[in-house]
């Protein structure tokens, strides 16, 4: 038999408290992708996911009281994890199609310069006072030789340079 009690009492109170939720958390996930262009502005793309959101468990405390006076508390355990595939076909606007071999030349020059003064000659035709390379690309160390061009950030994944003579 159960019975609904009026006021709290202290020790009430305080086994209220201690019978709250504990919960531990520790999460893990894996990605894996693999992306193939099969045409023109289009690819197809696989993607498996693993997400563990590892366990929770706690107890929780009922405001009815049983005649023998201790809360009702009710204890839980879960484990959340996940398995997720994903395919996705893609159409990219604008694409290269259209821009022409030139331009492509171009863009792949910028990506990995073959000399420091072709290379500031890019960054000076389309008037770029900043740039932002990946840490293994050539530009950056090209861009730490010349006097008027400045290191402001770097990590090991990227290396962030500005020009000196711009504010």
């Amino acid at each position: 038999m159960l019975a609904a009690s009026g006021a709290p009492t202290a020790e009430r109170s305080r086994r209220l408290r201690q019978a709250s939720t504990a919960a531990r958390r520790r999460s893990a996930g894996a990605r894996a992708r693999a992306s193939k262009a099969f045409a023109d502005n289009w690819n197809a793309r696989l993607e498996y996911l693993y997400v563990d959101l590892g366990n929770a468990s706690g107890s929780l405390a009922t405001p009815v009281i049983p005649l023998s006076g201790a809360p009702l508390v009710v204890g839980y355990r879960s484990h959340s994890a996940d398995n997720i595939l994903r395919f996705a076909v893609n159409y990219r606007f604008g694409g290269t199609r259209g821009c022409g071999a030139a331009a492509r030349v171009r863009y792949n020059r910028a990506l990995s310069p073959a000399d420091l003064r072709d290379f500031l000659k890019l960054l000076d035709e389309y008037k770029l006072d900043a740039t932002l390379l990946e840490l293994d690309t050539p530009g950056v160390m090209l861009l730490h030789c010349p006097p008027d061009w400045q290191c402001i950030f770097s990590d090991n994944v990227a290396v962030a340079h500005r020009r000196l003579d711009v504010l």
